[in-house]
């Protein structure tokens, strides 16, 4: 079973475990930080803060919490507004606010409405409730709240645009927020352009369904990473055409999380021997 993997920095992550969260630097571990049980999802709130959403399965209940990374620290917890269900969250890039998506109640998740709560930053006041269809995936940028909710053949940017695509859960990457890159049934990858819900192009990657190519964002630069069983791997920004090629030195374990850096130059993935890290092949025009 894979865990949620986050890029701290070009030689740090963070992996969520069930006994807490590991931090890692050049994968090497340095601790783990077992004051958050069950943690599911995790986002970076600034240099050396972490906003963490967890799950207690005895009081099926959920809670946020704010933490200084250095020392473990919790510095706020809220979790009076946290949805039970937690799917999804997003941090502003300015650390000021947090979105957490997903449903209210445990029963009927098949048929269950999404919500979306915005909380301010560091305190923990919830400022906003959205509700909407089933969550996706969730986004904070420049413009405002950017949430995805899924829908049969598509997905939608919520009450913003309606983007057909032939699968019904594709994995979903942002591409400095300015385009969306989905992968539908490990095979097809379309692009579309935000602001105006166009498509931009769509290309057939593989035959099988069960190729399991694997799809990795860069929040802040327009680019994304795609990661094939054999090791190859594409280097992709807004255009119709690859920016660059290359394979990866290691195995990597099949289905394993990878997570791009703050930069957009360093890719973390899980092997066999542990963590690996190294750098994008070079990109033409990047």
């Amino acid at each position: 079973m894979s865990h949620p993997l986050l890029a701290l920095s070009d030689r740090e992550t963070l992996e969520l475990v069930p006994e807490g969260a590991v931090r890692r630097v050049d994968g090497t571990a340095q601790g783990l930080l077992a004051l958050l049980p069950e943690a599911r999802l995790a986002a970076p709130a600034g240099p050396d803060l972490m906003v963490f959403v967890h799950h207690s399965p005895e009081e099926d209940d959920a809670s946020a919490s704010l933490v200084w990374l250095p020392k473990g620290q919790v510095l706020v917890e809220f979790g009076e507004d946290v949805l039970k269900r937690p799917e999804c969250l997003a941090v502003s890039q300015d650390g000021t606010r947090l979105a957490v998506s997903g449903r209210p109640e445990r029963d009927d998740l098949e048929s269950a409405p999404g919500q979306t709560h915005v909380f301010e930053l560091p305190g923990g006041r919830c400022l906003d409730c959205v509700r909407h269809e089933a969550p996706f995936f969730v986004d904070l940028v420049q413009a405002g709240l950017v949430l995805g909710t899924a829908r049969e053949n598509g997905l939608m940017l919520w009450n913003t645009h309606v983007f057909h695509h032939p699968d019904s859960f594709p994995a979903v990457t942002f591409g400095g927020g300015r385009y969306l890159a989905a992968l539908a049934d490990s095979t097809r990858l379309t692009a579309w352009d935000v602001a105006s819900g166009q498509q931009l192009w769509s290309r057939q990657m593989a035959r099988a369904r069960d190729s399991a190519l694997t799809l990795a964002g860069h929040r802040q630069a327009d680019r994304f990473v795609l990661l094939f069983p054999d090791g190859q791997m594409q280097v992709w920004g807004a255009g119709e055409r690859p920016l660059a090629h290359g394979k990866l030195v290691h195995e990597r374990e099949p289905y394993s999380p990878v997570a791009l850096s703050p930069t957009g130059q360093i890719l973390h993935y899980a092997t066999r021997e542990g963590l690996k890290s190294e750098g994008l092949p070079e990109c033409y025009g990047c």
